[in-house]
C-alpha cells in the first residue's frame, strides 16, 4: 500500500513540474511576443535562444554573487569566533600570571 501512494506522489509531483513548466513556458513566450510587438520585429528561434542564454546567465550571475557573500559572510563570522577564542585564552593566561604573580609575592613575603 505504501508504495501505491509514493507512486502516486511521484505521478503528481511530475504532473505539478510539468504544469509549472508550461506555464514558465507561456510567460516566457508572452515575453517575446510582447518584444515583436514593442519593437515591431521578428525574432527566430537563435535570438530567443540568446535571450535566454542572456537571462539566465544574469540569473546565474546573480546566484554566483550571493554565493560569494554568504561566503565572506561565514568566513567573516570564522574569524570572528577565531578572535574571540584567541582574546579568550589570551585573557585567561594573562590571569594566570597575574595569579601565579601574586602566589609568587605571596610565598616571598
Amino acid at each position: 500500500m505504501e508504495s501505491v501512494s509514493k507512486t502516486q506522489q511521484s505521478v503528481s509531483k511530475i504532473q505539478e513540474l510539468e504544469k509549472e513548466i508550461s506555464y514558465q513556458t507561456s510567460h516566457l513566450e508572452q515575453g517575446f511576443d510582447f518584444i515583436e510587438r514593442k519593437w515591431d520585429i521578428i525574432l527566430d528561434r537563435d535570438d530567443r535562444d540568446v535571450i535566454k542564454v542572456i537571462v539566465m546567465k544574469t540569473f546565474l550571475l546573480a546566484q554566483k554573487n550571493q554565493e560569494l557573500n554568504e561566503e565572506k559572510l561565514n568566513q567573516a563570522e570564522t574569524k570572528m569566533k577565531n578572535e574571540k577564542f584567541w582574546d579568550k585564552m589570551t585573557n585567561e593566561l594573562k590571569e594566570e600570571d597575574m595569579t601565579e604573580k601574586v602566589i609568587k609575592s605571596l610565598i616571598k613575603n
